[in-house]
């Protein structure tokens, strides 16, 4: 009797094991979330300080116009890279 205890522990842990196995929602190794590639558009502009061209950045923000890089010249003049969204 004991024996047929120690037989039927195994069987019975195989079996719901093997239920849950196949049980389990079934999902692909290499499977990826599509990838939207985003569009971009890119403005550069050469600005002076001052307040014209503050609120000339502040209106471009407005519109969308995200900050990349600034890189200042020999003159004082900064080159000013926006993007945005492609519309």
């Amino acid at each position: 009797m004991r024996y047929l205890h120690l037989l039927a522990l195994p069987m019975v842990l195989a079996l719901l094991l093997g239920i849950a196995w196949f049980s389990r929602d079934l999902v692909a190794a290499q499977e990826k979330p599509a990838q939207v590639l985003q569009k971009w558009e890119y403005k550069i502009l050469s600005l002076w300080t001052g307040s014209e061209d503050e609120e000339k950045l502040n209106k471009l923000g407005t519109d969308g116009w995200e900050l990349c890089a600034v890189r200042s010249d020999r003159d004082g003049v900064a080159i000013v890279y926006l993007k945005r969204l492609k519309r």
